[in-house]
């Protein structure tokens, strides 16, 4: 049998930290909804310990980490995976509706189902609700 472990959690951590621009006192506000959602507790601490690599996180809690961060629990624990599991919604934490990140991440997993027409037919939607931010840069790649 193959390991297919590519990463550490806390090397995933990290990743996603760099990536998103997160520092841990953001995670642990991201995590904080989903935790009275599901009567768990994470502290500073134990964010400090995953991202050191001191401790993993338990089930649970690697369960409400990658909720909070829109990734899957396999890709945290440095498997080798997609981040965000196909087919998949982020869970909505209040009545009141999504936030950015919620909003953003259905979006991303929206789009994933799409194919090559619709696609295309949402992106020329999207250049007529919001002019300039769709827009290629003179060597083809997108401006974020």
């Amino acid at each position: 049998m193959s390991d297919t472990r590519r990463a550490t959690t806390a090397q995933r951590l990290n990743e996603i930290m760099a990536e998103k621009g997160l520092r841990q006192v953001d995670i642990l506000d991201r995590c904080k909804p989903f935790c009275e959602k599901f009567g768990q507790t994470i502290t500073k601490s134990h964010i400090s310990q995953w991202v050191n690599g001191v401790n993993a996180p338990s089930q649970s809690k690697l369960t409400i980490l990658a909720l909070a961060l829109g990734v899957s629990e396999a890709w945290l624990l440095g498997l080798d995976t997609k981040k965000i599991r196909p087919g998949t919604l982020p869970v909505t934490i209040s009545g009141d509706g999504m936030d950015t990140f919620q909003a953003k991440t259905l979006l991303m997993v929206g789009i994933e189902k799409l194919d090559e027409e619709e696609a295309k037919k949402l992106l020329d939607l999207a250049r007529v609700v919001y002019p300039g931010k769709f827009d290629n840069n003179s060597d083809g790649s997108v401006e974020r």
